[in-house]
């Protein structure tokens, strides 16, 4: 898996010792930080075509026939676009997306895959380690998602998912009036914080154990892709 890994991902001049201290901190306060430019500008540019290019996307969405399982196809129906509609007006777990399934197979040597085994590696997870204050971590689901238009992720909380989630995003030139946004609640659907997508940006999130946090995208309302890196890592004692 080495050779997979993307060399110089994390942009050095963002990791420094001063910088660690003061992500931190934000992150042990509010449990939420978000780091601007946190990726490689070279990285970003040498891999914006591939993403862009990219053709093995996959449909997640639930429900699907009325059953709230995650259901994967090529592509979605006017059927499955009404009964995921329906839900999101009835305030029920919901969404509709785009993203990659899995490792394809050892050898491959895709976007997707590249990215995935760099977020998993001994360079990255130690980085992310630092910022939260922990000893280690363990990676767990990661996947590439695309966000189109009308596409969403209702309110949610990541229980079982792990001890931290991050995003990481990959889109360009995203105006917050282009919808896509990550929206964090509290306990009475109040939103705290919102993060618009900026290319190269991280979000780190503590989940609760019990609860998670609440947070939800909502609707990309523009004809353009919203391109974001998903990952749940849990603590290593």
């Amino acid at each position: 898996m080495k050779k997979h890994i993307i060399s110089n991902f994390v942009n050095n001049e963002m990791i420094t010792p001063d910088n660690i201290a003061k992500y931190n901190k934000i992150y042990n306060e509010e449990n939420i930080v978000t780091i601007s430019d946190f990726i490689s500008y070279d990285v970003l540019n040498s891999i914006k075509p591939e993403i862009e290019n990219y053709k093995w996307w996959t449909y997640a969405t639930i429900p699907t026939n009325n059953v709230w399982k995650v259901n994967y196809s090529q592509e979605i129906t006017e059927e499955i676009i009404e009964e995921c509609n329906k839900a999101f007006i009835n305030k029920q777990f919901t969404y509709r997306f785009r993203r990659c399934i899995g490792n394809h197979y050892d050898t491959c040597f895709c976007v997707s895959c590249r990215l995935n085994a760099t977020v998993k590696s001994t360079e990255f997870t130690d980085t992310l380690s630092k910022i939260v204050g922990c000893i280690n971590l363990k990676p767990n689901e990661i996947f590439l998602s695309n966000y189109g238009k009308d596409d969403f992720l209702s309110l949610h909380h990541d229980i079982n998912k792990g001890d931290i989630a991050v995003t990481i995003s990959l889109s360009c030139d995203w105006d917050p009036i282009y919808g896509g946004i990550l929206h964090f609640c509290d306990e009475k659907k109040n939103i705290y914080k919102s993060v618009v997508p900026k290319l190269g940006n991280i979000n780190i999130f503590k989940l609760d154990p019990d609860h998670g946090i609440d947070h939800f995208v909502s609707q990309v309302n523009v004809d353009k892709n919203r391109y974001t890196l998903v990952a749940w890592y849990s603590y290593i004692d």
